[in-house]
């Protein structure tokens, strides 16, 4: 299995080689799931797998369950890959207004996603905090 990586965000010059920055394996993982996410047409097979509409998009309860789903089923394709294996109750959604406070301040009007999950490439926990309006 290869160890994933890629351009360093922001993009910058790596001082001792004078290519390309690159970002570790942890890294990378990161900008790719939280790019999973993202709205819009490109090249990455994993947005095919939300729904119309963004995951913050959405203030109603059933349908920040579905949007949770949403995110476990891409969670579920990384898996398949071998890249990441979310961890249990991984997903949470966290709003100003909720019961629970979140792992970051937010503010009115905002939602903050946490996912949890194993790198399966080095075996190490992540979290990647994704914050939205909505």
């Amino acid at each position: 299995m290869a160890i994933l990586t890629g351009l360093s965000l922001p993009v910058g010059v790596d001082p001792v080689t004078g290519g390309a920055a690159l970002s570790d394996s942890n890294a990378s993982l990161r900008n790719l799931i939280t790019l999973s996410l993202l709205e819009g047409d490109s090249d990455n097979p994993f947005q095919e797998a939300l729904f119309e509409g963004s995951v913050f998009a959405n203030n109603d309860i059933s349908l920040r369950n579905f949007a949770v789903a949403q995110v476990e089923r891409i969670m579920e394709q990384f898996k398949l890959e071998g890249i990441a294996e979310l961890s249990p109750n991984g997903v949470k959604l966290y709003t100003f207004d909720g019961l629970v406070a979140p792992p970051e301040p937010i503010v009115e009007g905002e939602i903050l996603l946490e996912i949890k999950y194993i790198n399966l490439q080095n075996q190490q926990p992540d979290t990647v905090l994704v914050t939205g309006t909505n």
